[in-house]
């Protein structure tokens, strides 16, 4: 997952998110029941990632973008410990390190 991707599920869950709240402020109908909830949960989850996927509220956008801009990418370097005398976990280091 990249940093894009990450930015339209935050941005799924936050309008899914307004959406809950936002019935949270209307009148129970005839349909109250722990049923109707689970149902207006996952409906809310997916208008949320459907608009997000559309366009949403332009939150991915303007991350994308900002991040695009401004961030510096990272860089992995070669680890600063004593590997030498740290013999569990040099194994592992050296998997990770290829």
């Amino acid at each position: 997952m990249d940093l894009k991707d990450a930015a339209h599920e935050f941005e799924a869950y936050f309008i899914s998110n307004l959406l809950k709240e936002m019935r949270a402020t209307i009148p129970k109908g005839v349909l109250e029941n722990k049923g109707g909830d689970y149902f207006y949960s996952f409906y809310d989850q997916e208008i949320g990632r459907l608009a997000s996927e559309a366009g949403g509220i332009g939150f991915a956008r303007m991350v994308h973008e900002y991040t695009e801009k401004n961030a510096t990418p990272l860089k992995f370097s070669e680890p600063t410990a004593d590997t030498e005398g740290d013999k569990d976990h040099l194994p592992t280091l050296k998997r990770v390190l290829g």
